[in-house]
């Protein structure tokens, strides 16, 4: 059998952030808001229509996305 060089550079799920985005009618207005798994807002917004609204939280994850670094462990 050959070891799979690639398979030992992967990371596990456990490595990478997890970020929810989340939308709610406020009024006049939607209100987004993009945070961590533990609830820590990130990122807000607020746009007269949804549309807009889920525009503009779509570009800010990506932003976040492109802008997040993941270190790998250090392997002992």
């Amino acid at each position: 059998m050959t070891s799979n060089s690639l398979g030992d550079d992967l990371l596990g799920l456990d490595d990478f952030p997890f970020f929810e985005l989340e939308m709610r009618k406020r009024s006049r207005s939607w209100e987004w808001r993009i945070g961590s798994r533990d609830g820590k807002a990130i990122m807000r917004g607020r746009a007269r229509k949804r549309v807009v609204a889920r525009y503009q939280a779509t570009s800010a994850l990506f932003l976040l996305l492109m802008n997040v670094s993941v270190a790998p462990r250090s392997r002992k």
